[in-house]
């Protein structure tokens, strides 16, 4: 950063582009005293530049975002989205992302129909393209999915993601993790609800897809998340045996991408251990948390992480 100074004039905007580089990595790693400090010298380099004002108040809105400060967050996405609608119109990419960030920050507050609503929007402005964007479209799809399923109305949230497999089985044959992780996101409605032998098939699908696609031995993290929802699912029904099969390959991705203690390989370990004990003891004696047929927990399953 010093050379950088030296290079340029204290005023000069390429500065600021560096400053918001740096608040974002320090975001990255938590660091949000030091990423805000960073995006305040950045907002003065760029009051009177709009376009790069726009980014430093979206990162200066994702700061609040994390740190649980809404208002704050949602007063900021605003004057970003309203910037970006005066420079670039309403239906382009970046507008189009600024309304989504804003329908998931309602969604996290608890403002559904105003999420809906953006979601909503955003969809029509996709799908109304010459040429329609289908990453896009899936993804908004599988958005307005998760929030139709968390107020629990599940028949939406179903053709949602029945939509979204269609378009990406048709037009993104290339791209088959995305079909993989709605055809994952569809059997994890149907587990949540009990419907095992609809929600099986469909993980085995998303299972097979990510096995020809990158090898039996592969070790992202949405194979693992395949994994331990397919073993969840048959903890679930009683077949404990399978269970530990699957429990067992997600806890060795898992302990190599994120670390023995990093929290979701402890929960594996925990359920993979558990499932050990089982051949020591009758189904009777076994604690509540194996019990099969139990209601499912609101963290039972995953979906698959976007990237």
């Amino acid at each position: 950063m010093a050379i950088r100074r030296e290079r340029f004039k204290p005023d000069d905007y390429r500065i600021g582009t560096v400053l918001q580089n740096l608040a974002l990595l320090y975001e990255r790693v938590g660091k949000y005293k030091q990423a805000e400090e960073y995006c305040q010298d950045a907002l003065k380099l760029f009051e009177k530049r709009e376009p790069d004002l726009a980014r430093t108040l979206e990162c200066f809105a994702g700061l609040y975002r994390k740190q649980g400060k809404y208002e704050e967050a949602k007063e900021l996405c605003l004057q970003v989205l309203a910037i970006n609608e005066r420079y670039l119109g309403p239906e382009h990419s970046t507008t189009a992302m600024n309304l989504t960030n804003l329908a998931t920050l309602s969604q996290e507050q608890g403002n559904y129909q105003e999420a809906e609503l953006l979601y909503r929007r955003v969809l029509a402005v996709y799908e109304h393209r010459s040429e329609p964007e289908y990453p896009d479209i899936v993804r908004i799809l599988h958005l307005l999915a998760r929030l139709y399923q968390e107020q629990k109305s599940y028949q939406e949230a179903e053709a949602l993601y029945q939509r979204a497999i269609a378009i990406s089985e048709q037009h993104l044959q290339q791209e088959d993790n995305v079909t993989a992780a709605e055809l994952n996101n569809l059997a994890v409605l149907y587990h949540e609800q009990g419907k095992y032998q609809e929600a099986e098939p469909l993980y085995q699908r998303a299972l097979a897809i990510d096995e020809q696609q990158l090898g039996r031995e592969n070790h992202s993290l949405n194979f693992a998340i395949n994994l331990s929802n397919l073993a969840g699912l048959y903890e679930d029904q009683g077949n404990y045996q399978q269970a530990k099969q699957f429990y067992n390959r997600a806890l060795q991705i898992r302990k190599e991408v994120l670390g023995w203690e990093h929290p979701t390989t402890v929960k594996t370990r925990q359920r993979y251990n558990s499932l050990l004990q089982v051949g020591q003891q009758g189904e009777n004696d076994l604690p509540e948390l194996l019990q099969p047929n139990q209601p499912k927990t609101e963290e039972g399953q995953e979906m698959y992480l976007q990237e």
